[in-house]
């Protein structure tokens, strides 16, 4: 375990060294409101289980992520996600 907050960020670059936040990328586009599942229902992104359960909420995270993707690059707005995927990458 890391000694403190530091080390675990240390840490954390090394076995994960692309973290990207979903939750950022909406904010950049600020008509995009609400949480996981209201973008999820925005974007057509079916939930499997039940909500607040780790393995549903990192599945529809991971569809809905990548359908966000899929739309954002189709009508153009690739500028502004690649803009937030670059801020959000850390390279160590």
């Amino acid at each position: 375990m890391p000694e403190n907050f530091v080390e675990f960020q240390k840490m954390l670059a090394i076995f994960f060294p692309r973290i990207i936040d979903l939750k950022a990328m909406m904010n950049e586009h600020k008509f995009l409101k609400g949480g996981l599942q209201e973008l999820a229902d925005a974007l057509h992104v079916p939930r499997i289980g039940l909500q607040h359960q780790a393995g549903s909420d990192a599945m529809l995270t991971g569809e809905t992520f990548f359908r966000f993707l899929e739309v954002w690059f189709c009508i153009g707005q690739s500028y502004l996600l690649r803009n937030t995927l670059m801020e959000s990458w850390n390279p160590t």
